[in-house]
């Protein structure tokens, strides 16, 4: 019976840990970022460009001006005048930083 216990409480830890790592909200990635990598990417932000993402779903970059962004699961999409672009959100299992 402690076993049958111990797997189901094991088991709603995992799940629970897979969910807050790939399930974002519009309240989980509201904030500011600042690109901090040596190279600049063509069609991307160049060194030191701040992107801010505000919680009702707007953004505001350096690089791309004013927009919107989408949140579904762990893919999120901007959008700015008639442009898009999409990528991955990423968080270490188990908790940790956004990426």
């Amino acid at each position: 019976m402690k076993f049958r216990i111990f797997l189901i409480i094991f088991s709603l830890i995992v799940i629970t840990s897979i969910a807050y790592d790939n399930y974002y909200t519009t309240n989980t990635v509201s904030g500011s970022y600042c690109y901090e990598f040596p190279f600049a990417v063509p069609e991307g932000p160049s060194e030191n460009d701040n992107l801010t993402l505000y919680e009702n779903g707007n953004s505001k970059s350096d690089t791309w001006g004013s927009g919107i962004y989408k949140i579904k699961g762990s893919r999120i999409t901007f959008m700015t005048h008639e442009l898009g672009f999409q990528t991955h959100l990423y968080r270490p299992f188990f908790g940790g930083n956004l990426e």
